[in-house]
């Protein structure tokens, strides 16, 4: 979403004046009314249960990618090259390649989560992009990568830090350089910091983190490189904030709750013009509603649940302007082989290459 759409937002989002609030009931939109236009490819991770591994370290997680025009599934085999649990795949700019996060064991037998490029089409393996030198700072957690505007930069997660860097293939091969770490970390502490993602600009990198006890979403300035420009976006009564998405120069979405009674996720757009939090008109009480990545001006996908009507995460894609959702698991698609599962982290492009 763009400039254009500001408009459109402040018209069709509800605003939040009031802590308590009602959902109306959820209705999904018939099949038959899927935007046509929506015909581009996904790339999605399902965990689940792994029924090998101990109760106490058995989740499992596999990544695909959906072509919505010829309706083809292509399993990503992360297995087959050595990797356990393939989170976060994001398309690159350009259509040809797919970045994630998986966990690699090294020669030492310890497990290492690392960035990887796949090229769309190829036997693989995926290219490490964070393996190199296992006893370097390259050896913290990589995580929650996300391109910049151009396709030239990468964000990701590092160790509870952020880290950027330039993205290029040369010669076709994916390459990483000038990485900086940046707002350092530490796992599990109240400085961690997580889904970081550029401004269109790369001005700025917006990001969550813990603020006393409430997740909050922040922004770095990168120009002046300086902390205290770090600063604190505004949410309502003190109800968590996290996941920021698609931000432009007026606005920003994100995840939160709804109010104090009803503990699930819920999709919001902040006006940065005006500091208001507006929760998307097509939200429910039922269920979860997060983890949105957009589609285009008016649609974005997200995952819905669990809810009355599934014990699992299923995708959707929910219209801005009107608040429609289609559940993309009743078009008649199969969007996964194997168990049932948690379909979360999706992305989509429209472009092809």
């Amino acid at each position: 979403m763009r400039v254009s759409l500001m408009a459109v937002l402040l018209g069709t989002l509800t605003s939040l004046p009031a802590l308590s609030q009602t959902c109306p009931p959820f209705v999904a939109q018939s099949p038959s009314t899927f935007p046509a236009e929506i015909s581009g490819r996904m790339v999605y991770e399902r965990t689940y249960a792994d029924p090998n591994r101990p109760v106490n370290d058995n989740e499992a997680s596999d990544i695909y990618l959906y072509d919505l025009a010829s309706r083809q599934l292509t399993d990503i085999p992360t297995a087959s090259w050595g990797l356990r649990l393939p989170l976060n795949p994001v398309f690159s700019k350009d259509g040809k390649g797919v970045l994630f996060s998986a966990i690699r064991t090294a020669s030492g037998g310890q497990e290492l989560r690392d960035l990887f490029y796949w090229t769309i089409g190829s036997a693989g393996p995926a290219a490490n992009l964070t393996g190199a030198a296992d006893g370097s700072v390259n050896r913290q957690r990589n995580e929650d990568p996300k391109f910049s505007q151009t396709g030239e930069k990468i964000v990701w997660k590092q160790q509870g830090g952020i880290a950027v860097a330039d993205f290029a293939t040369p010669s076709g091969v994916p390459t990483l350089s000038n990485v900086q770490h940046l707002l350092n970390g530490t796992l599990g502490a109240s400085t961690e910091k997580s889904g970081p993602v550029f401004s269109p600009t790369e001005k700025y990198i917006y990001y969550f983190g813990a603020s006393g006890s409430a997740e909050r979403v922040w922004r770095y300035n990168l120009i002046t490189k300086d902390k205290s420009t770090v600063i604190k976006m505004p949410t309502k009564n003190g109800l968590p904030a996290y996941y920021p998405v698609d931000p432009d120069l007026y606005q920003l979405i994100y995840v939160s709750k709804l109010d104090a009674s009803h503990p699930q996720d819920k999709i919001y757009t902040l006006s940065l013009m005006t500091s208001r939090s507006y929760v998307w008109n097509g939200t429910d009480c039922d269920a979860d509603n997060s983890d949105p990545a957009p589609i285009d001006e008016d649609y974005f996908l997200y995952s819905r649940g669990p809810g009355t009507s599934s014990t699992h995460y299923r995708l959707f894609v929910g219209q801005l302007n009107g608040g429609q959702a289609w559940d993309l698991s009743s078009l008649g698609i199969t969007l996964f082989d194997g168990p049932d599962g948690d379909l979360k982290g999706a992305d989509y492009t429209a472009v092809r290459p």
